[in-house]
Order: C-alpha cells, then sequence, then structure tokens
C-alpha cells in the first residue's frame, strides 16, 4: 500500500480499489474479463470523478460499496463509494 510518512494513504489508492471491485463484480456476474475481451466486448472507464472529503490514514476502518446504475443509452454507470469510519 502506498503510504507517506505520516501515515496518509496515497490519494490514487481508492481508484485501484475501484477497478478491483468491479472486475470481481462483473467476474461474480458470470463475465470474466478474459471471455469479455475474446467475445469482442470491454469495460473501458471513460470518466472518473473523486470528491475526497477527507484523507485515508494507515489505520482508518473503511467500507468500499459498488452500485450499478442501469441507463437507457448505451453508457452504463458503477458508482464506487469508500467511507471512512467506525459504522461506515
Amino acid at each position: 500500500m502506498d503510504v507517506d510518512a505520516a501515515g496518509i494513504i496515497y490519494f490514487a489508492s481508492p481508484l485501484r480499489w475501484a477497478e478491483r471491485l468491479c472486475t470481481h463484480w462483473i467476474h461474480s456476474l458470470g463475465h470474466p474479463h478474459r471471455q469479455l475481451f475474446s467475445e469482442g466486448f470491454a469495460t473501458p472507464v471513460v470518466n472518473v470523478t473523486v470528491d475526497y472529503r477527507s484523507h485515508l490514514s494507515l489505520d482508518d476502518e473503511i467500507r468500499l460499496e459498488l452500485a450499478y446504475v442501469a441507463s437507457p443509452f448505451r453508457e452504463e454507470t458503477v458508482n464506487f463509494v469508500v467511507s471512512i469510519g467506525v459504522g461506515t
């Protein structure tokens, strides 16, 4: 894990967590990436918006949440939330 001398987690780490969570979610639906790619499908990330409300420290308790938002258009949305603190 990328942590600085003050114990603050590198700002891009939640993006790596989001990618791993999304990959596992797609796989759990029965669509491993290798299969998707061989069938001509891809799961590109075309937009990322991050709102940092606080820093993450080394010993923080966090909750990771992934939510799929259906769309009538071609684009689909997956929301990823990192919550910090006890009882999150």
